[in-house]
């Protein structure tokens, strides 16, 4: 998913860069560390909501869809029932007999 092998290198060196950062903060403070790292990681949580609600209304839309398709097709297929005879019907037609 990722395909780490077609990450420019740049790109790679920044994130190796900045996973050196954040282990030098630790060990520079540790609460100053944990402290900016956690409100990163907020942040991060905070900015992913609105992808996720985008991918959820895909996803429903998917699911809605593949739903009428499968209740379209169903229902496309099945036979048409035969009505049954009603009792009063066939009463009268023995009482004719």
């Amino acid at each position: 998913m990722i395909r780490w092998t077609e990450v420019p290198k740049a790109r790679l060196a920044a994130m190796a860069a900045a996973s050196a950062a954040s282990t030098a903060l630790y060990f520079y403070d540790y609460a100053f560390g944990f402290t900016f790292l956690l409100a990163l990681s907020l942040i991060h949580i905070l900015l992913e909501f609105p992808l996720d609600s985008l991918a959820l209304r895909q996803l429903g839309a998917a699911i809605q869809g593949s739903a009428r398709g499968w209740h379209a097709a169903r229902t496309a297929t099945a036979a048409p029932r035969a009505r049954p005879a009603s009792s009063t019907a066939s009463k009268r037609a023995k009482q004719s007999r």
